[in-house]
């Protein structure tokens, strides 16, 4: 029986399918703004395809980037290009093989991605109970990302980003990813992406984290995120 996540999995293939035809279809119609706009509609499936698939796999981008490159190295031992000198023989088979043997290595290691929301959860029990005021996520330390969670005056809790000013990667905040942020909930101003939520509780724990689990896997293409992610209570 197939998984909740294959099933998805198979409708966003199929979705990217239908809407390659379209473009196809509109190209040799010369149907131009159609096929513009239906092409970004592609790009956004297409994104939450390879997000959807390093879940199932979460080796999955690097054995796509293997195989196109043995795929590439085959091409120039077999004549194709102008890569036929022994010495170029040579090189490329050596680097072939290493890089099959890599590719078995990461089929066999192949695992589902796994994400703990506990920790987060009972960080959010414990400001529920006074415990504590809040927490930071540090998503990308080398370029001072992060989000903080905070519980304002009112019980109402607060989640921010860095202020676009103090961080190191001014590429991180662009438009695509503004416009993510703000149809999941987040407001800018100043520079500065927050979202709240009034009259904080027990019962909206999950919301909360809800919300996180978008941001990582929604707004952001995840796997840019630090492996282990600190998280600085406080």
């Amino acid at each position: 029986m197939k998984s909740d996540l294959d099933l998805l999995i198979a409708e966003y293939a199929r979705e990217k399918s239908k809407l390659q035809e379209q473009v196809d279809e509109c190209l040799q119609q010369g149907h131009y703004l159609e096929a513009d706009l239906l092409s970004r509609a592609l790009q956004n499936v297409n994104e939450e395809l390879r997000t959807l698939t390093n879940l199932e796999n979460r080796n999955y981008d690097e054995i796509e980037r293997l195989k196109s490159r043995i795929a590439l190295y085959e091409e120039r031992l077999t004549g194709k290009s102008n890569w036929s000198e022994s010495a170029y023989d040579q090189f490329y088979e050596r680097k072939l093989q290493q890089m099959r043997a890599e590719l078995e290595v990461l089929k066999v290691e192949s695992e589902e991605f796994h994400l703990d929301s506990q920790v987060i959860y009972d960080l959010l029990m414990d400001m529920c109970k006074g415990n504590t005021r809040g927490f930071k996520m540090q998503l990308i330390k080398k370029a001072n990302f992060y989000l903080r969670v905070s519980l304002l005056q009112a019980s109402t809790l607060e989640l921010a980003f860095t202020p676009s000013q103090q961080l190191n990667d001014a590429y991180l905040l662009n438009t695509r990813e503004k416009a993510k942020l703000k149809i999941i909930g987040f407001h800018e101003n100043d520079g500065s992406f927050t979202m709240q939520v009034l009259n904080f509780h027990v019962a909206k724990a999950n919301s909360v984290i809800e919300v996180l689990a978008r941001v990582v896997f929604e707004a952001f293409y995840f796997k840019i995120f630090d492996k282990v992610v600190n998280i600085e209570v406080g």
